[in-house]
């Protein structure tokens, strides 16, 4: 909108002084003239300040496209629409295909990341169905349920997480979890011996496996 504002009335001072330049080099004896010609005059200064604004609204576009924050809060609800309608589109597909075990834990984990925790929880359910006691879907079951509760991996998540570590004693994710779930009851013997084993399962630090 500034930038807007300042090219307009730079434009419409152009305007001005190309309009009243003959008044500045009339001769006195034309100066009695002058009031004659003036409404002449404002009357064509006005239409063309109107037109110069015009397009130069034009020419800049809408003024609420020159702030960079409205374009970034476009490019990121375009973003997320896209993102949103490319989970429907699996969701959709996996009403043909019920028993896709890949498909519902892609849609567990894609949920997961939007923050729909409900419909994740939902979603390992069902590929926990097709396959059971899968270590990878266990962790990720219990990693949503707890966010579903503000964090609290106690309960439930605890006892999906020691399934998951008791089939596959070396799953990072489980581990993690399972270390922070010790911590949180204070048993830090049991977080620091999960959180040992993981360092040097993963010592890169990503602990998302």
């Amino acid at each position: 909108m500034t930038a807007f504002l300042l090219i307009a009335a730079a434009m419409a001072v152009v305007a001005l002084v190309l309009l009243t330049r003959p008044l500045w080099r009339a001769p006195a004896a034309d100066a009695a003239e002058a009031p004659a010609r003036s409404p002449t005059m404002v009357a064509a200064l006005t239409g063309f300040v109107a037109v110069i604004a015009i397009v130069g609204y034009a020419l800049v576009g809408a003024p609420a496209a020159l702030d960079p924050s409205s374009r970034v809060a476009r490019d990121d609800s375009a973003a997320a629409a896209q993102i949103d309608a490319m989970v429907q589109r699996l969701a959709t597909r996996l009403k043909d295909k019920p028993d896709d075990v890949d498909g519902w834990a892609m849609l567990g984990r894609s949920y997961a990341v939007l923050g729909r925790h409900g419909e994740a929880n939902a979603a390992f359910k069902r590929a926990l169905a097709l396959k059971p006691d899968d270590p990878a879907l266990l962790a990720d079951l219990a990693d949503t349920m707890a966010a579903a509760s503000g964090g609290n991996l106690e309960g439930e998540p605890s006892a999906l997480l020691a399934r998951a570590l008791q089939r596959d004693p070396g799953n990072q994710k489980a581990l993690s979890l399972a270390g922070f779930a010790a911590f949180n009851r204070h048993d830090y013997t049991t977080a620091l011996r999960h959180w040992e084993k993981l360092a040097q399962i993963a010592p890169d630090g990503d602990f998302t496996r």
